[in-house]
This record gives structure tokens, C-alpha cells and sequence, in this order.
């Protein structure tokens, strides 16, 4: 079921003001009336059922009929992606959403292919594709979209007490799957996802020297967007306490 996405600037009190392009899908397409009701989320893991009051040009005004805050996953994952190339960085963005990743962290590395004088455009419909992406999914919380990064600048991000995890096509002795097969108790991930043309070995050695654990994929050169479906799929798997999502 699509689930309506309301930022918290919409709600006032026990009232929501819905604007936008979210109107012609609720009226014209679900046929929604005054007196109806649906789903919709603040993006801060609270379901709402809202009731339509009044509909206007300027806008549709619904009232709050229910609200319960429900935490869709145990885990709370940070993924840190080396930008690709726009295709490839926009499906990883809403795979990443679809699974349930906390956050993303955009980040330029040695050998980003990602034109970094022209990804300040993008940000807006990145936010879109990701607020869309909630919508479709019925997601609750809205995934936080960081600024891009400069690899230095990593380290500022890490928390203490997170598994740390870097998936590396030069990694012959520890496989993903034996890695967090031995982990207990896990309450973050931090993942860091190369580019194309994977890291720099002298960024291998950074990483590890920050809490990064490489681990292998396989045999096979994965691409990007590929790696990080894989990886959160077996992290997921291994690690989530409560499995709640379902096939859309």
C-alpha cells in the first residue's frame, strides 16, 4: 500500500495541510473524498491514519485519527557510497531506501567518476527519489540524505561502537558471510561501498586504520549498485532482529 509522506512542517497540531503533487494522487487517483481516510508517515517512524475534512484550491486539511510510533527495523545502518555515475547512483539510492538503510552518505574518493562541480544541482532530486521511494514502499522513516563527503572526512561520521564494514574486490581471506556469521549484538553498520573502479589500496589501508573490516563478495567483480543490493540483503539477513518488510 502506498503510504503518504507528510514532512513536519505540514502538521500542526491534530491537523495535517497537504500541497503538491500529492493532491492529484489522492483525489484523482485514489478518488479520495472528505470523510475518507488513509495511511501517511512524518518520516520519524510514526504511522498516522489521516481523515480528509476539507478540500480546497489551496490545499486538502486532514485531521489525525490515529498515530503510533513503530520502529521498522533493529538495526540502524549508515551507508557510505563512493558516487558513480549518475544512473547507477540513483537506483543505489532508491534500492538503499527500499531496504531500509538509516542514512547515505555521498562521498568522493580517489576514483569517483561522479562530476563533483555538477552534484550540487542534483541534491534536490535526490531528496525527491527518496521521498518518493517512501511513499511506494510504505516506509516509516525517512532516510537522511548527507551532503557529499570528501573521503578525508569520513572519520568526523563514524561512531564509536558500530561494526564497520567495507566489502573489497582484493579481499581473499574473509568472506561477508564469515564475518557476520561471528557477530553478536549488533546495533549499527557502517558500510562503505566503492565506485567503479573499486578503492585505492592506500584508501584500503585508511579505512582499516578507522575500524573498517574488509570483507569479499566473491569471486566475481560485482558493479556498485550490484555490491550494495548484496551486501544489505546479507547484513540484513544476519543481523536485523525484526524482519518487517515485505515484497511491493
Amino acid at each position: 500500500m502506498r503510504r503518504f509522506f507528510v514532512p513536519l512542517s505540514a502538521i500542526h497540531g491534530d491537523k495535517v495541510y497537504l500541497r503538491g503533487s500529492d493532491i492529484h494522487h489522492l483525489l484523482h487517483v485514489l478518488r479520495k473524498k472528505v470523510g475518507d481516510t488513509f495511511e501517511a508517515t512524518d518520516g520519524h517512524n510514526r504511522k498516522l491514519l489521516l481523515k480528509i475534512q476539507s478540500i480546497t484550491q489551496e490545499g486538502v486539511v486532514c485531521l489525525i485519527q490515529q498515530a503510533h510510533y513503530h520502529h521498522e527495523r533493529s538495526l540502524s545502518l549508515r551507508l557510505f557510497q563512493v558516487l558513480p555515475r549518475t544512473p547507477a547512483w540513483e537506483d543505489i539510492l532508491t534500492r538503499a531506501c527500499e531496504l531500509g538503510v538509516t542514512e547515505i552518505v555521498p562521498l568522493l574518493s580517489e576514483r569517483t567518476l561522479y562530476p563533483a562541480e555538477s552534484a550540487g544541482t542534483r541534491k534536490p532530486r535526490w531528496q525527491r527519489l527518496v521521498e518518493e521511494t517512501t511513499k511506494k514502499t510504505g516506509r516509516l522513516s525517512l532516510m537522511t540524505l548527507h551532503p557529499i563527503l570528501l573521503w578525508k572526512e569520513v572519520p568526523s561520521l563514524l561512531k564509536e561502537h558500530s561494526l564497520k564494514i567495507m566489502p573489497w574486490e582484493g579481499e581473499k581471506t574473509q568472506s561477508l558471510r564469515s564475518f557476520l556469521e561471528r557477530q553478536e549484538h549488533v546495533e549499527m553498520v557502517e558500510l562503505l561501498i566503492g565506485p567503479e573502479g573499486g578503492f585505492a589500496w592506500g584508501e584500503v589501508e585508511e579505512a582499516r586504520t578507522w575500524g573498517f573490516h574488509t570483507v569479499s563478495l566473491g569471486e566475481r567483480i560485482l558493479t556498485t549498485s550490484t555490491a550494495v543490493i548484496v551486501t544489505l540483503a546479507n547484513i540484513y539477513y544476519s543481523l536485523d532482529r525484526e524482519e518487517n518488510s515485505h515484497p511491493q
